[in-house]
């Protein structure tokens, strides 16, 4: 069977069965690394101009935890709809590590079309809450590094507070 690699939403168990639904009886989740990149919140909504969500971006001698799922074709299919490829995400093959099986293997990532990145993005905190939903999974380190990621809601409120305060 494929393997999946999810590093955002998808890493929620609950999210992911819920898009999958009938493509998919049994989620066979296990904690996974990207070596040698970053976990970047660039790939710009369709609805907020302002709002990130998550992408994979290559950087040398970090490394992105994610959740590693064994999915059938229907599934990878069915996810290709909702990522919206291959207008909005592309998928492809890439080595990750398979910590409960202790070595490398392939995985299908989706990573942000270069249309669609944008610098200077913040995600929502809600988006950001459903990655720490894999915190089953993670380490208490990249849940720790998650739950503290400055999100839209805190920079739009340091700027209404702002505009208050050079009006008054």
């Amino acid at each position: 069977m494929p393997l999946y690699f999810a590093y955002g939403s998808n890493m929620s168990e609950t999210k992911l069965r819920h898009r999958l639904q009938h493509n998919q009886s049994v989620l066979k989740r296990r904690l996974a690394i990207l070596r040698d990149h970053r976990l970047a919140f660039e790939k710009v909504s369709s609805t907020n101009p302002a709002v990130g969500y998550a992408n994979v971006v290559a950087a040398s001698g970090r490394q992105v935890e994610g959740i590693v799922v064994e999915l059938n074709d229907d599934a990878l299919v069915a996810l290709d709809e909702i990522e919206l490829v291959p207008h909005h995400y592309d998928r492809t093959e890439t080595i990750i590590t398979d910590c409960a099986k202790g070595r490398e293997v392939l995985a299908y990532v989706y990573t942000a079309r270069p249309s669609w990145i944008r610098p200077g993005l913040k995600p929502l905190r809600s988006y950001v809450e459903g990655l720490m939903q894999g915190a089953d999974l993670l380490s208490p380190e990249y849940v720790a590094m998650l739950s503290n990621i400055e999100c839209y809601e805190d920079v739009a409120r340091g700027q209404i507070v702002t505009e208050v305060q050079q009006t008054a």
